[in-house]
């Protein structure tokens, strides 16, 4: 689940999208949950940073890790084991 949203509501989200692009819902799906599985890890990383040590200056590389590593297992891989028991 993303931010709230079901994986439903967002695979709805794809199809409609898919209609006016001709592109694949399913591609389209993925990009959507990685992409919000990032920014969720995004927020969390800044909140986090600022409160253990006051500032994000200086921490690019281990905001980049940490976004990347959470968007990747689970936006991609949560999302394929989504799109197989669909």
């Amino acid at each position: 689940m993303c931010f709230g949203m079901g994986e439903d509501r967002l695979y709805l989200i794809s199809e409609k999208i898919s209609g006016y692009s001709g592109r694949k819902t399913k591609s389209i799906f993925l990009l959507f949950h990685i992409v919000c599985w990032s920014v969720l890890a995004l927020i969390l990383a800044v909140c986090g940073l600022v409160l253990f040590t006051g500032t994000i200056l200086g921490h690019g590389v281990v905001l980049f890790l940490m976004v990347s590593y959470v968007g990747t297992f689970l936006g991609f891989y949560g999302g394929i084991c989504y799109l197989y028991r669909k």
